[in-house]
């Protein structure tokens, strides 16, 4: 590791330095100020950013959806909105032969209209890309 040429980083009262790198990368984060939350459920958002494979349960999910929620902060974000809120819905392009929008094209906007969008200030949600 770098020593800083003056002062020193301090983590839990202990130097930097006192701990091995790879324990210090294995705990960073790094979130950026243009923050994607993509238009699905904020569960679905909180599930995409853990990684987690194809085999893990139905109630294991909701479990780790809700712990990561606490862990992050974005707790309150899930209880005022629900799991199943759409926060940034798409807006959907879609017409029939005849140039005019489809049934489902117009179902879907009735649904997921720009118009419903949420909105989040930039902590929140970076708490949900957590």
């Amino acid at each position: 590791m770098v020593k800083p040429a003056t002062g020193q980083v301090v983590i839990g009262g202990h130097d930097l330095n006192s701990y091995a790198l790879g324990s210090i990368r294995e705990a960073t984060s790094f979130i950026g100020q243009s923050e994607i939350i993509y238009p699905v459920s904020i569960r679905e958002n909180i599930l995409m950013g853990l990684g987690l494979s194809n085999t893990v349960v139905l109630d294991e999910l909701d479990k780790r959806m809700q712990e990561a929620a606490h862990l992050t902060g974005a707790a309150a974000i899930l209880d005022r909105h629900g799991a199943e809120t759409i926060l940034n819905p798409c807006s959907i392009n879609g017409f029939s032969i005849q140039h005019t929008p489809g049934k489902a094209v117009i179902e879907a906007l009735n649904r997921h209209s720009p118009l419903r969008t949420i909105g989040l200030s930039s902590g929140e949600r970076q708490r949900l890309v957590l």
